[in-house]
């Protein structure tokens, strides 16, 4: 029961070690506390724009468009004699069609192009700047 009892001790200082960096982790650097380029112990926080590039897939709609011959309705030119056991005679007569060109229909497509665009942009960033010599403390 002892060792039990210690080996939850032991499981327990280890959690707590644990949380106790994932936590240490989770807090942001501590800032300057002095200018590294005067040694000045005064600065100040400043917000400052800065630029940068934003990326935007823009989608463009194309139409396509095809032509496209639809056939008319044929014509007859003549007729020809084909043999036939079953008719009278032995043959019988079978008309000659010939196809003709209809009209002219136009196919649409809808097509999408996707494009990457850039945009320039304007972003406030916070910095930490020395009232002395105005360098930048990072």
């Amino acid at each position: 029961m002892r060792s039990l009892l210690a080996l939850l001790a032991i499981l327990g200082g280890v959690a707590a070690a644990s949380l106790s960096a994932a936590e240490e982790a989770a807090v942001p650097a501590a800032p300057p506390t002095c200018c590294h380029h005067c040694g000045c112990g005064q600065l100040k926080k400043v917000c400052k724009m800065v630029p940068g590039v934003k990326k935007e897939t823009k989608t463009k709609w194309v139409v396509e468009c095809e032509d496209v011959c639809l056939p008319g309705p044929s014509c007859k030119v003549g007729e020809r004699c084909v043999p036939d056991c079953e008719a009278h005679g032995g043959t019988r007569k079978e008309n000659i069609w010939e196809p003709n060109c209809g009209m002219i229909v136009t196919k649409k497509k809808l097509k999408a192009i996707s494009e990457t665009v850039e945009k320039p942009i304007m972003k406030c960033v916070v910095e930490t700047i020395c009232v002395q010599c105005g360098c930048c403390c990072k």
